[in-house]
């Protein structure tokens, strides 16, 4: 069995010293295991558990030390179950820089401080690099809180090395070589070495749907725009899903939006950001997370909605869960009514943007701020409002969230209102109220507000608002750095579990 590190920089492989005589070359290969276990904060946040379903034994997020397993090496990790249930699902994380086509994934009991018999297993003919990859587990396997169990990844013999990922740790993990099949029972292992836990996962699919993933218009209002993403694919009766070269916007200027980078699953829109070392539009490229030889290239992506909503009076709300803080990126849910950008009456919500380094460039702050600005459209400018990173909100980083903006011109002065809740049903914290006299880039009038507000010069039938979701990077400006200062750029990916508009 061969194990290598991915570290951003190291000039030479870090041997240790031999576990136990009479092993010879796979004993000192064994041993290049790094206890160390350097952690790529890029992957911190990423998890194999979806929507609906409950964690079992592993852990779901993606580790930052890359392992590579040559075929026929089976190794097994040991990690006690967090619930009792029963297996639906096996999920590993395989790194991109994998070369096995096909793996194998087992879940074994523990028999005298050992894998024992095998309790779940199944395939994945067609791997998927850089992501989680899953297999359907059948005949209802069960397995008990607090006991220990074994999660194991093959590469059959006659295959390619198996690359996948694993935190640091000092659990004794079992290897076992010359396998075509999991072994069942596991049997003499091969060996022992010093290992983390492996990016893996056995999950029980929920017989209820998630409670908590419901966001609903308040009183007063009522819903007019909806998706849960439910279903395998984007709605397009109710989305544009760009495809696209990049642009002048900032948001576009090096992004090349692509439509591959979007998709739905597991009860959510997922988009993607990657790094590629030649163009990757019109014909994608592969992803290359670490600095290309030459120039750097990026992908993101950017569904639209196709009809605005809720013109004078209104809210939209925004469930999802930001990636992973990367030097770079830039993910965005945001709004904006029918006009083109500098028109007369453009009007944008920004619900939320996140940057790297949002106080100073270069500078890596609080992962939990976020930014929330308001452009409209003077007759020669857009003009923003000022003062636009609030928070931080503990926790607001990771898992899934609520975002809010609600507008109002039926008032005076007309006001613009930002919300975050941690969950549907928590409490709002008001981030800020925008009105014409609250700080803006250029002077601004009510009147202005007004006329962005109710769209004024709309097509009818489809005045209002559309709401906007972009996984982009950050061209190098005075205020923020590119992804291009990122040693591996390959951030989790932005997912939205539902949006929602509201007609006042």
């Amino acid at each position: 069995m061969t194990i290598r590190l991915h570290v951003k920089r190291w000039t030479a492989p870090l041997l240790l010293a031999a576990m136990a005589p009479g092993c010879g070359v796979q004993e000192d290969d064994i041993a290049a295991w790094d206890d160390e276990g350097i952690l790529d904060q890029a992957h911190q946040a990423a998890t194999g558990v979806d929507p609906g379903e409950t964690l079992l034994v592993g852990t779901e997020a993606v580790a930052g030390t890359t392992v590579s397993l040559n075929a026929g090496v089976v190794d097994a990790h040991p990690i006690a179950a967090v619930a009792s249930g029963t297996v639906a699902k096996l999920k590993v994380y395989i790194d991109a820089t994998n070369t096995a086509t096909s793996i194998r994934l087992g879940l074994y009991a523990q028999s005298s401080s050992a894998p024992g018999a095998l309790v779940a297993s199944c395939s994945i003919p067609s791997v998927t690099n850089g992501g989680w990859n899953e297999c359907a587990v059948s005949g209802g396997a069960s397995v008990a809180a607090g006991a220990t169990y074994y999660v194991a990844v093959l590469s059959p013999s006659g295959g390619n090395a198996v690359k996948a990922r694993r935190a640091s740790g000092t659990s004794s993990a079992r290897w076992k070589a010359g396998q075509s099949a999991l072994p069942n029972p596991y049997g003499t292992p091969g060996g022992t070495f010093s290992a983390g836990l492996l990016s893996f996962t056995a999950v029980a699919a929920s017989a209820a749907p998630d409670p908590i993933t419901t966001i609903s218009c308040p009183p007063g209002y009522t819903e007019v725009f909806r998706d849960d993403f439910d279903g395998t694919s984007v709605d397009t009766t109710k989305w544009n899903v760009a495809n696209q070269n990049s642009g002048e916007a900032e948001y576009i200027r090096l992004t090349h939006m692509l439509a591959a980078n979007v998709s739905v699953s597991g009860g959510t829109l997922k988009i993607a950001s990657k790094r590629h070392c030649s163009d990757p539009y019109p014909t994608v490229s592969p992803e290359h997370p670490e600095q290309c030889g030459g120039t750097n290239y990026y992908s993101g992506g950017l569904v639209t909605g196709k009809t605005g909503y809720a013109a004078g009076k209104g809210m939209m709300i925004f469930r999802a869960k930001m990636p992973s803080p990367t030097p770079g990126y830039f993910p965005a849910l945001w709004a904006r009514n029918t006009h083109s950008w500098q028109t007369n009456t453009y009007g944008e919500l920004d619900l939320i943007e996140k940057w790297w380094d949002p106080l100073s460039k270069g500078v890596h702050a609080d992962d939990d701020l976020m930014a929330q600005t308001t452009w409209i459209y003077d007759g020669v400018n857009t003009p923003q409002t000022t003062g636009n990173v609030f928070g931080p909100y503990a926790g607001s980083s990771t898992g899934f969230h609520v975002w809010e903006a609600e507008w109002d011109a039926t008032v005076t002065p007309a006001t613009f209102k930002y919300y975050y809740r941690d969950t549907p049903t928590a409490t709002r914290h008001l981030i800020r109220t925008v009105t014409y006299n609250s700080g803006w880039s250029r002077p601004m009038t009510d009147a202005l507000m007004k006329a962005a507000i109710n769209d004024t010069g709309c097509s009818p039938g489809s005045c209002g608002f559309r709401p906007y979701v972009d996984f982009a990077v950050q061209p190098d400006s005075t205020y923020h750095v590119s992804p291009d200062t990122a040693a591996t750029y390959d951030p989790t990916d932005l997912e939205v579990d539902a949006v929602i508009t509201c007609d006042g």
